[in-house]
C-alpha cells in the first residue's frame, strides 16, 4: 500500500511525499523538483527504511536523445549543476533505455541470463506443494505440462 501526497514533507521542502510498504519494509520518501529547463526536469528523492537512508534522482527529457542533440552539452551542464546543488553526484547518473525491444521475450535479459533454466507455470504447483504439502489438491488426470 502506498500513499502519495503533494506537500512539504518531513524536511519542509518536498514537492511530493510518498509513504508505503514494499517487501515488508515501511518506507518514507520526499521528492523534490531540483532543476528544470527547456525540455527537461530533474527530480530527486530522499527516503529511509529500517535498513537506513537512501537518495537518488531522475532526469526526464522530452526526447530520448536530448543530450546528443544540439544544446545537449549545455543541458547536461545545467543538470549536473542541479544535481550538485542537491548534494548528489552527477557522475552516478546512468542512462535508462525505455525503448521497446523488437523481441519482447528477451526484454532486459542478457544472453547469459536468457540461456539459464527458467521456472514455468507448472513449477508453481510443485513449489507450493514442496513448501506446504497438501495445499493444492490435484485431480487424478492433472497434467501441469498441458497448461
Amino acid at each position: 500500500k502506498e500513499k502519495l501526497v503533494a506537500g512539504a514533507g518531513r524536511s519542509g521542502g518536498a514537492n511530493l511525499v510518498v509513504e508505503g510498504k514494499m517487501f515488508g519494509l515501511t518506507f518514507h520518501e520526499d521528492w523534490y523538483l531540483i532543476g528544470k529547463g527547456d525540455g527537461y526536469r530533474v527530480v530527486a528523492y530522499r527516503g529511509d527504511t529500517q535498513q537506513g537512508p537512501y537518495d537518488g534522482a531522475f532526469v526526464f527529457t522530452q526526447q530520448a536523445d536530448a543530450l546528443e542533440r544540439p544544446g545537449g552539452q549545455k543541458m547536461r551542464a545545467e543538470i549536473d549543476a542541479a544535481m550538485r546543488s542537491a548534494k548528489l553526484d552527477p557522475a552516478q547518473l546512468a542512462q535508462i533505455d525505455n525503448s521497446c525491444p523488437a523481441d519482447a521475450t528477451s526484454a532486459g535479459v542478457s544472453a547469459a541470463e536468457a540461456s539459464k533454466e527458467k521456472l514455468e507455470w507448472k513449477d508453481v504447483f510443485e513449489l507450493t506443494e514442496w513448501f506446504r504439502p497438501g495445499t493444492i489438491r490435484k485431480q487424478a488426470n492433472f497434467d501441469p505440462a498441458k497448461m
